[in-house]
C-alpha cells in the first residue's frame, strides 16, 4: 500500500536511479501491489518529491526520491550550469513561487513551441533545479525508451465526441480549455515547480548521510558509499558512522568477508545476517542498491572469457542465488555472462529473472550471446527455455506481454 511506499523512499531516498527502473523493478520489488498511482498520492499530497540527477541515453535519466520532511538534508546541490534564455525564463516564473501546469508557463514565457519548452523543462530536471507534483510526466518521457524498456500502459479510454447528444452544449464551452489541455506533451504534465535548496548545514547532512545509509544497506562499506558518489565520499560517511559507534548506535567490524574493518552496522543487521536463509533467488536491475555486486562486492569471473565484463549499468540485470551473482544480463538482454556451470542453479536463477521482467512488464528482450558464445547448445540454453524463453532465429526471446 500507500504507506509501504513511502517506507520504502524513505530506505531509497536520495539514490540516483535510472528513471525506467524505479516503478518497473525497484518499487515493484519492494512493495508486493505497487501501483503507480500510489506514488503519485503521495507526490500529490507533498510527503514526496523527486528530482533529477542527469540524463541518461533514450530518453531516461537518474531520478532520486525523496521525503519531503527530510529533502533538503538527502538532495545534491544542483549542477551548476550556465542557463539559455528559454530556461532562465523559467526559472524566474518558477521561482517566485508556487506550481505551474504547463499551458501558463508557456503563456507566461510567451513560447509558442510546445517541445522547445518541455525540452528545457527536462534540462532544468536534469540540472537538479525543477520537480513536479506527479511522476507522469517522468512516465511521459520514458514512452520514447529508457534503459529499460518496457510496454507502456494501455491508454485510457475516451468517448467519441458527439456520441451523447447532451454534451454538445457543454463540449462547447469547454473547448478552449480542453483542447490546450489535450495538447499537452505527456513528458510536461502535472503541475511544475523549483525543488527546495538543499542545506548548506554540513553537520546535520553528514548525519542524514549516515542514517540513510545504515537504512539503505544494513552494513555499510567503502564500495556501497563510493558507488553512491556522495559529495565527501567515504571519509564524510566514515567520520560519521565512527560517531555514531562512539555513542553505541552502531558496530564497526568484520562482516563481509574482505572488506576489511572499516564496515559499520546496527546489532539488529548483524543478527539478519547471521540468520539469512538459504535458497532465495532475487533478480534486480544492477543499478538497485540491493545489488551489492559492483560496490560492496567485487563481481565474480565469469565461467569462460567473453570480452565482456559485468557493472553497475543502466538498463542490465543481475540474478543472485544464495547471495552469489550467477546470471548478468547486459542493457537489451543480447549478451549475457553466467558465472557458474551449475544448471540447476542457473534454472532457479533464470526463473527469478523472468519473473522480474514479467513483473515491469518488459518489452521483447532477446538474448543471443552468453560469455561470447552462442546462447544455442550453451549452459544457459535450457534454464532460459525452462522459464518461459521462446526460440527465434536469432537467440531466445522473452515477452512479459506473452
Amino acid at each position: 500500500g500507500v504507506e509501504g511506499v513511502a517506507a520504502v523512499i524513505e530506505q531509497l531516498e536520495g539514490a540516483w536511479i535510472p528513471a525506467s527502473a524505479w516503478e518497473a523493478y525497484v518499487l515493484p520489488a519492494r512493495v508486493a501491489d505497487y501501483r503507480p498511482a500510489m506514488l503519485d498520492e503521495l507526490t500529490a499530497a507533498g510527503e514526496v518529491l523527486w528530482a533529477g540527477a542527469g540524463s541518461l541515453g533514450g530518453d531516461d535519466g537518474w531520478i532520486s526520491l525523496h521525503l519531503a520532511e527530510t529533502a533538503e538534508l538527502t538532495l545534491a546541490p544542483p549542477a551548476a550550469a550556465p542557463l539559455d534564455p528559454l530556461e532562465s525564463e523559467l526559472i524566474a516564473v518558477l521561482g517566485g513561487g508556487g506550481a505551474f501546469f504547463f499551458r501558463q508557463l508557456a503563456e507566461a514565457t510567451g513560447s509558442d513551441d510546445d517541445r522547445a519548452l518541455a525540452d528545457a523543462l527536462w534540462r532544468l530536471v536534469w540540472a537538479g533545479l525543477v520537480t513536479n507534483d506527479t511522476f507522469a510526466p517522468v512516465r511521459g518521457m520514458l514512452t520514447g525508451g529508457g534503459a529499460h524498456k518496457t510496454a507502456s500502459p494501455t491508454p485510457r479510454a475516451r468517448l467519441r465526441a458527439g456520441s451523447l447528444s447532451r454534451r454538445s452544449l457543454a463540449a462547447s464551452m469547454q473547448a478552449g480549455r480542453t483542447a490546450a489541455a489535450r495538447a499537452n506533451p505527456p513528458r510536461a504534465a502535472g503541475r511544475w515547480s523549483v525543488l527546495p535548496l538543499a542545506s548548506t548545514s554540513a553537520t546535520p547532512r553528514a548525519h542524514a548521510l549516515g542514517e540513510t545509509l545504515l537504512e539503505r544497506y544494513g552494513v555499510v562499506t567503502r564500495g556501497s558509499v563510493v558507488a553512491e558518489g556522495h559529495l565527501g565520499g567515504f571519509a564524510l560517511a566514515y567520520r560519521t558512522l565512527s560517531g555514531f559507534e562512539d555513542s553505541g548506535r552502531v558496530r564497526r567490524g568484520y562482516f563481509i568477508d574482505g572488506q576489511g574493518g572499516a564496515q559499520f552496522a546496527t546489532g539488529a543487521a548483524v543478527d539478519r545476517l547471521r540468520a539469512a536463509p538459504k535458497g532465495e533467488a532475487v533478480a534486480l536491475a544492477a543499478t538497485d542498491p540491493a545489488n551489492p555486486f559492483g560496490a560492496a562486492l567485487d563481481w565474480p569471473e565469469p565461467v569462460a572469457e567473453g570480452g565482456h565484463r559485468p557493472a553497475r549499468k543502466a538498463g542490465a540485470f543481475v540474478a543472485i542465488v544464495d547471495g552469489e551473482a550467477l546470471l548478468y544480463l547486459e542493457r537489451g538482454g543480447r549478451t549475457a555472462l553466467v558465472f557458474t556451470d551449475d544448471v540447476e542453479a542457473l534454472t532457479i536463477a533464470t526463473n527469478a529473472l523472468a519473473a522480474a521482467l514479467s513483473r515491469g512488464r518488459s518489452e521483447r528482450l532477446r538474448v543471443e550471446t552468453v560469455n561470447g558464445a552462442n546462447v544455442f547448445g550453451s549452459v544457459l540454453d535450457r534454464p532460459l527455455r525452462d522459464a518461459g524463453f521462446r526460440e527465434t532465429p536469432r537467440g531466445l526471446r522473452f515477452d512479459a506481454r506473452g
